[in-house]
């Protein structure tokens, strides 16, 4: 059963938005955790109890592990403030981070649909933790900490602190004491079910042999491939053309660093047959030649310089380079495929000339991915925040926000967007607008450059100030077009006793193609054709169609959603309360 607190935070008339995965959402929502968050006993014939937390090994993606210690006795640490980092984690932590030994962090890439991935991170130190000092001064420093005597309530198990806070990448944190040396840290929707079911042994259980490594060894990381095939055989998750074989071939990639005692890089991809590992022999010999040829073409610019020292640096890049490339190349041995740099035996002198030329070649599409994952969480908290702004806006004024506000001929003035603004912490903003003039009055046409960062996909490539983030609207849509009954100050749209198919069950906010873009005070949103559904919506730039949802849940729809489905999911009553996949 989840655990359950009252939240201690105090209702105000803008109660704070919160970031969350949570679907669950009260009307108005104050600072909470999303799985420490206040609900009301079910009843007896509902069927909504949360499954328990089993820890499943096939859901994790990434284990990463560095040796902290290792790194922090290097000469180049003597230059660093210590001394200031060791003051602030013993004030706001309890711990001290320049004893830390090791951290290990793992993150899971769930299978269903719409779950997010989900990060803690294992932290062993040197020195002798206590549970009363333990994070005990998170309070000054994060917009919220629950009290430890309500946690104590909700899950007596946790030994430390939840808190949360809207400004960093997870917004909601646990910390657990494990022992006296070893410490949990991380997204509380991973931290308190591992502490609550007691599978803590198990998890450090399965990732002991994935770190196992050489004493020289500074960083590791395997990625395991394992979810990322499954996602795609469930939900046609969209990959680079180039490597969309690679999650059905590999079944790990594994990546060691060594530069504090030695400068050697070594990776090693498992996978599922002799087969596969020969495709990915040849992908990975491709990119090493790109990189090859990149690294050659830049010392070629550097030799036609006019500079003569730079000129010479290419000269030398050049002959460096076609050395140890000669010396690099990956070997295949069963189902595994080997690369290390330099080689065995080699003193590693040239490494930093070639690294970053072949490293770069190899990690870019990775790196580049994770860009992009990154983003995609970012716009996921984008719409998040919007739809707990409208629960919030609905919970003081009684109804959904009008698409736009009108005059008294029904002319429209302003978007939704610019009267949500009290409700996302802009009220400064807000009160700067002349509610009773247009979107492109003199004045009003002032305030477009201070768009708040909430209303900008960071993956749009949409002209500046523009919002690709719209309302559905039309006729049995989560928003209707406004008539001149629409005030120019709190404009009430719909009630949710409209949407007689269920608020769960209807999109009330999308994430649209760059194409559809509008200034964001501009009170144009997607008028949704259900004759051409996916107008302005089949773009894609993350794995799928964001949408928000009006329970205030935020889901990614994948590609192959049907027309038929999504029709479904816009119509707030029209008597089919799920999508027809």
């Amino acid at each position: 059963m989840a655990a359950s607190i009252q939240c201690s935070s105090p209702r105000s008339r803008l109660c704070r938005p919160f970031r969350s995965s949570s679907l669950n959402l009260p009307s108005c929502w104050p600072v909470c955790s999303p799985v420490l968050q206040a609900q009301e006993p079910a009843a007896a014939d509902e069927t909504s109890t949360p499954e328990k937390f089993k820890f499943d090994p096939e859901e994790v993606l990434l284990v990463a592990h560095i040796r902290t210690d290792r790194l922090f006795s290097t000469k180049y640490m003597e230059g660093q403030p210590v001394e200031v980092v060791t003051a602030i984690g013993k004030k706001y932590g309890g711990v001290d981070p320049m004893q830390f030994t090791s951290i290990t962090f793992v993150q899971t890439f769930p299978v269903e649909q719409f779950e997010s991935p989900k990060l803690l991170a294992i932290v062993k130190t040197s020195e002798a933790l206590n549970e009363e000092t333990f994070f005990a001064g998170i309070d000054e420093i994060v917009e919220h900490a629950i009290p430890k005597e309500e946690v104590a309530k909700a899950v007596p198990q946790l030994r430390g602190r939840a808190f949360f806070d809207n400004r960093l990448p997870i917004p909601a944190f646990a910390a657990h004491l494990i022992d006296e040396h070893t410490f949990l840290i991380g997204d509380e929707r991973f931290v308190l079910p591992v502490v609550q079911e007691d599978a803590i042994d198990e998890l450090t259980s399965f990732i002991k042999p994935l770190m196992a490594t050489s004493e020289h060894v500074d960083l590791s990381a395997v990625a395991k491939l394992v979810p990322i095939r499954k996602k795609i055989e469930k939900f046609g998750f969209p990959f680079p053309k180039r490597f969309e074989q690679v999650p059905n071939d590999a079944e790990s990639v594994t990546v060691q660093l060594s530069f504090v005692d030695r400068m050697q890089a070594n990776v090693q991809i498992e996978a599922v047959d002799a087969a596969a590992a020969k495709r990915l022999e040849t992908l990975l010999t491709s990119l090493m030649d790109e990189g090859k040829q990149s690294l050659l073409d830049q010392a070629q610019e550097m030799q036609a310089s006019e500079n003569k020292l730079e000129a010479a640096m290419g000269k030398y890049q050049q002959r460096i380079a076609t050395a140890m490339f000669q010396k690099l190349a990956p070997t295949q041995e069963g189902n595994t495929i080997g690369l290390t740099f330099p080689p065995d035996g080699d003193d590693g002198s040239e490494l930093n000339t070639v690294l970053a030329g072949a490293l770069t070649s190899i990690l870019l599409p990775v790196i580049n991915e994770a860009r992009i994952a990154a983003r995609s969480a970012q716009s996921t908290n984008n719409l998040k925040q919007l739809t707990i702004a409208m629960h919030n806006f609905y919970a003081t004024s009684g109804a959904l926000p009008a698409q736009a506000s009108t005059d008294e001929d029904g002319q429209k003035l302003l978007s939704w967007r610019v009267h949500l603004l009290p409700f996302l912490f802009e009220a400064d903003l807000y009160e700067q607008f002349h509610l009773d003039e247009p979107w492109d009055s003199d004045h009003n046409m002032k305030l477009i450059s201070q768009m708040p960062d909430v209303f900008r996909d960071p993956n749009s490539q949409a002209p500046e100030f523009h919002t690709t983030y719209l309302v559905p609207v039309g006729q049995n849509m989560a928003f209707e077009p406004p008539t001149k009954q629409t005030k120019e100050v709190v404009p009430l749209g719909l009630k949710f006793q409209a949407f007689t198919d269920g608020i769960s069950d209807t999109i009330m906010l999308v994430n649209a193609d760059d194409e559809a873009a509008v200034p964001w005070t501009k009170p144009d949103d997607l008028e949704v054709d259900l004759q051409n559904v996916w107008n302005h919506l089949n773009g894609f730039r993350y794995d799928g169609l964001q949408v928000g949802i009006g329970d205030g849940s935020v889901q990614t729809l994948p590609p192959k959603t049907t027309a038929t489905a999504l029709q479904r999911l816009f119509q707030r009553n029209d008597q089919q309360a799920g999508p027809a996949n």
